[in-house]
């Protein structure tokens, strides 16, 4: 039987961010972003932040976009390496300029989005500990 501290094992991450590579810049370097697992505390505080803003513009889907790249902006894309603009130089990691990328480079939002939903790249898996599925389907069977 499955307890709530199990359930909570279950979806919430024991990492707090997770690394992402995006690509390589212009000199070859990767690019990787550090983002924190979505619904997080100051996820929560943005979305209850913009919720009216979100509501006043749910008919206009630019606005919206727009209110969500912020959100994502300000408590899931935490920093990033090796971001540099065509002059080589490195793009400082502030809220201004990751909505300017997030805006620009909408696979990159996507990838950030996915990332930041995807609860096991939050958890540390230690390879002896690994669940089969059978195992897996067993134990939420209540076998």
């Amino acid at each position: 039987m499955l307890t709530l501290s199990d359930l909570d094992r279950q979806f919430i991450g024991d990492r707090e961010t997770t690394e992402v590579f995006i690509g390589e810049n212009h000199k070859g370097d990767e690019i990787w972003f550090t983002v924190t697992q979505m619904q997080n505390p100051e996820h929560e505080k943005m979305q209850r932040k913009f919720s009216r803003a979100l509501e006043r513009s749910r008919r206009n889907t630019k606005k919206q976009r727009e209110i969500q790249i912020e959100i994502v902006a300000r408590s899931i894309l935490v920093g990033w390496r090796n971001l540099i603009d065509d002059d080589g130089k490195e793009v400082k990691c502030t809220v201004k300029n990751k909505i300017a990328v997030l805006t620009k480079y909408r696979e990159v939002l996507n990838r950030v989005l996915e990332e930041a939903s995807d609860i096991a790249n939050f958890q540390d898996i230690d390879d002896d500990q690994e669940i089969t599925p059978e195992e897996d389907t067993e134990k939420n069977s209540g076998k």
